[in-house]
Parts: C-alpha cells; sequence; structure tokens
C-alpha cells in the first residue's frame, strides 16, 4: 500500500496517491507492473485502474471502467499487465476477464480499450505474453487460457481452454494461477494454488502435472504456489508458504 517507488542507483523516490490530485499514482495498492519502449511505466492497481506515468516529466494518468462505456477499461483492479511486440498493453483483471489498450489507442485523449471475447467477468490473477505472440492466463477454479493473439480484431483473438487438474487430482475450489513463466526452450511453466507446478510444452502443447506434496518429506515444497521464476541456467524458482525452492528436470 505504499504506492510506487523509483530507485535511480542513487536513492528511493516514492511516489503515493493524493486524494484529489490528478497528477499521482491512482492507487497505493500497486499490483503489477511494466514498461513499455518509449519507457513509459503502465501499472495495474487495486481499485485505482490502470496507470501511466512518464518518468521523464514524473506525470501521472490514469484510466478507469466506466459501466456505460463499452470502450473504457472493463475492470479496476489489474493483477496482471504485460506489453506484447507490437506495443499493446495487456491486462488480467480480477472480474473483467482481459482488457487490452492498443498501441495506437495510448495517446489519444479518450482511448478505446479492447475486451477479450469469451472471457468477459472472469477473475484472472496474471497474464504473460509468450514469444510466439500466444497470450497466456488461468481463470480462477477454472482452466487454463491460451489464446493467439489477432492483430486485425484484438478482442475477437481466439482462446483454447485447458484443463488445469491431471486426471489423478480432484477439483478443489480456490486455485489461482499466480505466475506463467516461458524458458529459454519455449516451454510454459504455470504455477498453481490447489494443484501445483504445470509445464506445457512448447511443440507438443502437451501439459505436464508436477506434483510437489510428499508427505514423508515434511521439507519438500506444496502444491500451493505463489510464485515462479526460470533461472538462465535452466532450473525453476518456486515461491511458496514454505520458502523458496529449486527444481531441476532430468532425463
Amino acid at each position: 500500500n505504499g504506492g510506487l517507488f523509483r530507485y535511480d542507483g542513487f536513492e528511493v523516490k516514492s511516489f503515493v496517491n493524493r486524494i484529489g490530485d490528478a497528477n499521482s499514482v491512482s492507487a497505493n495498492h500497486v499490483l503489477s507492473i511494466c514498461q513499455d519502449r518509449e519507457g513509459i511505466i503502465w501499472m495495474g492497481t487495486l481499485a485505482g485502474g490502470l496507470c501511466r506515468f512518464d518518468p521523464k516529466t514524473e506525470s501521472f494518468r490514469s484510466f478507469l471502467s466506466d459501466s456505460k462505456d463499452p470502450y473504457s477499461l472493463s475492470n479496476n483492479n489489474i493483477f496482471g499487465i504485460d506489453i506484447d511486440q507490437y506495443g499493446n498493453i495487456w491486462m488480467a483483471t480480477n472480474g473483467g476477464g482481459i482488457c487490452v489498450l492498443p498501441a495506437s489507442e495510448k495517446n489519444q485523449a479518450q482511448p478505446k480499450f479492447k475486451r477479450i471475447k469469451g472471457l468477459e467477468n472472469t477473475r484472472l490473477f496474471e497474464i504473460r505474453i509468450d514469444r510466439q505472440n500466444r497470450f497466456w492466463t488461468g481463470v480462477t477454479d477454472g482452466p487454463i487460457i491460451k489464446g493467439l493473439i489477432d492483430t486485425t480484431d484484438l478482442a475477437a483473438s481466439p482462446i483454447e481452454m485447458i484443463t488445469c487438474a491431471a486426471d489423478t487430482q480432484e477439483e478443489y475450489p480456490g486455485n489461482y494461477y499466480y505466475a506463467f513463466e516461458e524458458d529459454a526452450q519455449g516451454n510454459m511453466w504455470i504455477s498453481t494454488t490447489r494443484y501445483g507446478l504445470k509445464k506445457v510444452d512448447h511443440q507438443t502443447q502437451r501439459i505436464k502435472h508436477i506434483g510437489l506434496i510428499n508427505e514423508r518429506d515434511f521439507l519438500t515444497p506444496e502444491n500451493y504456489l505463489t510464485s515462479l521464476r526460470v533461472h538462465p541456467d535452466g532450473f525453476v524458482l518456486l515461491g511458496t508458504e514454505k520458502g523458496i525452492f529449486q527444481l531441476e528436470e532430468y532425463g
């Protein structure tokens, strides 16, 4: 809840929301952040919509949802954000599905957002664009979503739904997808809070289910994963409530 912090190598400067000041960060709870090719910082916030920050001028601009405007932001709670190779900004929202700010609209006075068809009103917590220009996300208590970006009509980008639970796993409520990470080979790694770790093969697109619980060893990780990172050396770092674990594949 501290707003935005910037470290320039020498000192830290904070930017907080000031009630009534349009030139301040739109909310103090910043949930996601990315930077475009022009150096502009884009932030997803809790209840404050999308926020734009220009580091050169230290100026802010906010974009909010308007129930009367179908071209406005779909939801003010943006948990995940990423930018594709064309400069379009993709947002995973908590109740408004996937919302996209086209690159051509970023500097417009009243930009027109796009809403991906078929995912309206869904709760999403993360989104990732891979090197094949596909977007990945996951519906809370629902499937993994993979879609191919349609540059001619972003809203009509086709989606594919992938069942998360393995055949041997019982389905539980309360499953969230907090992280999607692509490795050097193009495989997509996915963290869940109920079903452990998932790996989607870049060639076959088959999903591998990696259960992490070992009841005989309390030092092993658990299936509740809060974060993950693929290390340049090939292993995967997993964030859990038991701490950080390193996973390596053999064979």
